[in-house]
């Protein structure tokens, strides 16, 4: 004899117990089932897949988590979070074998990755678990006799008359000038820079209350090409040398008199540099938004 086939239309019923198996003439055994297995059963005798995660792969780690990120309708990324470490894994990837980046934790401490340094005593160490980069703190003073220690060596000179004056004193200098219009006393230097096209910074340390300074950077003494302001008090003053050489000038002109300066100082701005990189490859579609994770342990700056 053939099998005898029924239809279920609901399964409101649900899960039901072996004790109801065969009992046909029963209603629960008609709108139940012998394994319901990882459903809801919904109460209009419907059933739905139960949300869950399916198992990829087992890391060597304590208290992970595992987030879902959608990077459009329909792609989804897994970040796993594990010991300082977040791995970004793509669609359909697996966790064990294809993060987006080789040895991105430096478990293998300098594998895959291609570095560069400048100047040479620039640094990168691979520990284990960790890449350290430490540039060359190379700070290049460019104003000759910056704090006044060696008198006024490097100094050009300024007055208006011979009644006007500069006076230089151990770690300041005095600029004075006679008291009548159109005079003045200062001083001027020329710098030169390897770094042209690239803003620096003019420091001056004054006094508080300090009376007035007239400030001007250009391409020759007394030229404000570049800057040309006036300051009473220590304030940082920005430009960008269009040659390798400028002149910075420093008057104090009528009606102010007994300006001090504590020093006067221009640093260059570094270039010393480190730097790792690493091709990636992409499963991903074209138009997909990626994310970059960097675990740092200070806060140094970097450029990524």
């Amino acid at each position: 004899m053939g099998k005898q086939f029924r239809k279920h239309l609901t399964f409101q019923a649900g899960e039901i117990s072996p004790r109801y198996f065969g009992r046909s003439d029963t209603e629960i055994y008609n709108a139940g089932l012998e394994i319901a297995f990882n459903v809801f059963v919904d109460q209009r005798g419907g059933v739905r897949k139960r949300a869950g995660l399916l198992h990829e792969a087992q890391i060597d780690a304590n208290n992970a988590r595992v987030f879902t990120l959608q990077a459009s309708p329909n792609r989804f990324y897994t970040i796993v979070v594990y010991h300082l470490t977040m791995l970004l894994i793509a669609p359909g990837a697996k966790i064990a074998t294809d993060n987006l980046l080789l040895n991105g934790s430096f478990l293998q401490f300098g594998a895959n990755w291609l570095t560069q340094v400048s100047p040479i005593a620039s640094t990168i160490n691979f520990n284990l678990g960790e890449c350290v980069m430490t540039p060359t703190q190379d700070i290049k003073e460019l104003v000759v006799n910056s704090k006044f220690e060696l008198d006024g060596i490097g100094w050009t000179e300024r007055v208006s008359d011979n009644q006007s004056t500069v006076v230089f004193g151990l770690n300041h200098v005095v600029l004075t000038p006679r008291q009548q219009n159109n005079r003045f006393a200062g001083i001027a230097q020329p710098i030169n820079t390897t770094l042209v096209g690239v803003q620096h910074t003019l420091n001056l340390d004054v006094p508080l209350y300090n009376p007035n300074l007239r400030i001007r950077v250009g391409t020759f003494e007394g030229d404000g090409s570049l800057i040309d302001v006036v300051i009473t008090a220590s304030f940082p003053i920005l430009f960008t040398p269009a040659t390798g050489t400028f002149w910075i000038t420093i008057d104090c002109e009528f009606p102010a008199e007994n300006a001090v300066i504590n020093s006067i100082s221009i640093i260059e701005p570094s270039n010393s540099f480190v730097q790792i990189s690493q091709e990636a490859t992409v499963t991903a579609l074209p138009a997909d938004q990626h994310g970059l994770i960097v675990g740092q342990n200070t806060r140094a700056r970097l450029h990524v």
